[in-house]
């Protein structure tokens, strides 16, 4: 599938010249955006479709993030050198990054590609759609039908779908195919609900590889008596018992300092729109074998032993999310 938040190729314009234009041209976009429709198309929906089109059909993401004021340029550069990098959707590193929200790369990648926004609180996928096209194939494209009536199937979607994909669809259900696109945590949570059983046991039984941004403080067992100090880090992996994170060599060197039989954190880690606080107690510190020079040296081994039950459903949803992308990530490979 193409990426739309890739590079077009001729974009070489300055930063800021490109900034300023781009944010001209974005001047009525939210009330765009405010006007999609919602579930099925209102009367009116195609001359704001129409609109919507016009005004950044073709764009990459990335530059409608910049001209709807989200991130500026240069916030851009980092994580779309990442991107290319790691291979993954420009918008997928910005939310591991917490540097946007679900619902703001929703509204980019809608106006990028002209389609409407649906909100998914309330649908669930109809049980006899999965006789017709397979929770993988789900997972692979990253999308979910929601809704149906008799002549259509609608269907949302992270990004675009392809032609062909639209086709294929068409195909397996035998009616036409009405493509809407929703925020990120919606559609994993709907892919989730398909098949609990399964992504529940992949996240109780292993950690699941992902960076994401965790601030780390020292406190007591009760999560009280916090430092006054912030360790900014990110994660190796998690799961819903606790977290690994790298951090640098002074963090280890404070815990070394530390008279303590049992070394305590507050942990804050965030996948927007979850964010998870809990305290975790340190189980072992770990040099890597062989880091390179920009990377933190040490891995923590962090068990978490208090947490509210808004903060564990935040760390499921979270769990759930990225144990989806990975499950994505292999099935592309195949």
């Amino acid at each position: 599938m193409d990426d739309p938040s890739r590079p077009a190729g001729d974009a070489k314009r300055h930063p800021s010249s490109r900034s300023t234009a781009l944010r001209k041209r974005f001047e009525d976009f939210d009330q765009a955006v405010a006007a999609a429709p919602i579930a099925k198309p209102a009367s009116n929906s195609s001359q704001r479709l129409a609109a919507v089109r016009h005004s950044a059909q073709g764009m990459r993401v990335g530059d409608v993030l910049v001209g709807l004021g989200v991130i500026t340029v240069e916030q851009i550069r980092e994580p779309e050198a990442e991107a290319r990098m790691t291979r993954e959707y420009l918008g997928q590193v910005l939310l591991r990054k917490g540097m946007i929200t679900p619902e703001q790369l929703c509204s980019a990648v809608a106006l990028q590609a002209g389609l409407p926004v649906v909100d998914l609180t309330g649908y669930t996928v109809p049980p006899w759609t999965r006789h017709h096209v397979s929770v993988d194939i789900m997972i692979k494209y990253e999308f979910v039908p929601f809704a149906e009536d008799a002549q259509t199937v609608y269907v949302a979607a992270k990004r675009p779908l392809t032609l062909q994909r639209i086709q294929e669809l068409k195909t397996a259900f035998g009616r036409n195919i009405d493509i809407r696109v929703a925020p990120d945590h919606q559609i994993s949570a709907m892919l989730s609900a398909l098949a609990p059983g399964r992504f529940q046991q992949k996240r109780l039984q292993e950690r699941l590889k992902t960076a994401m941004p965790a601030w780390l403080q020292l406190c007591d067992e009760r999560g009280e008596n916090v430092s006054t100090s912030m360790s900014n880090t990110q994660t190796v992996d998690i799961s819903e018992g606790g977290f690994r994170v790298e951090v640098p060599e002074a963090v280890y060197n404070t815990l070394k300092s530390a008279r303590r039989k049992d070394i305590f954190f507050r942990v804050r880690i965030s996948l927007p729109p979850h964010n998870v606080l809990s305290v975790c107690v340190l189980r072992y510190a770990r040099k890597k074998e062989a880091a390179k020079a920009w990377e933190m040296p040490w891995i923590l081994g962090l068990q978490i032993t208090a947490i509210t039950g808004l903060e564990k459903e935040n760390l499921r949803q979270i769990c759930t999310r990225v144990a989806i992308m990975l499950q994505r990530a292999k099935l592309l490979e195949t």
